[in-house]
């Protein structure tokens, strides 16, 4: 292999993150342990054409949640300020996990 490859797959391997984690309705929940790609890009795109909507908004609680965890946290009574709450939360859990990881990675000449 030369200097100018990278595989990602073991650096990220090696890198796992831990799952996020939250007790609501006596029962502990679980996200991702980073933000899933696909989401942030929806994201930018909705703030970009100043278009955040609901179906945003589904998009993001589905992939921070999964369909069966949401689900479940409606039919246990889920309220809008929960779902805002744990939804900042957990971006400010990502964004502060990317800010006090060392960068790993180097330029080789």
């Amino acid at each position: 292999m030369t200097k100018r490859y990278k595989d990602f797959d073991v650096f990220f391997k090696e890198h796992e993150g831990v799952r996020l984690t939250f007790k609501l309705f006596d029962k502990v929940y679980y996200m991702p342990a980073s933000m899933p790609a696909k989401l942030m890009l929806e994201i930018l795109r909705g703030q970009k054409d100043n278009t955040l909507d609901g179906k945003i908004v589904i998009e993001i609680c589905n992939a921070l949640l999964g369909q069966e965890q949401l689900n479940e946290l409606l039919e246990k009574g889920f309220t809008v300020e929960q779902m805002e709450e744990i939804i900042e939360w957990a971006s400010a859990q990502y964004s502060e996990k990317k800010e006090t990881q060392p960068a790993n990675f180097t330029l080789e000449k």
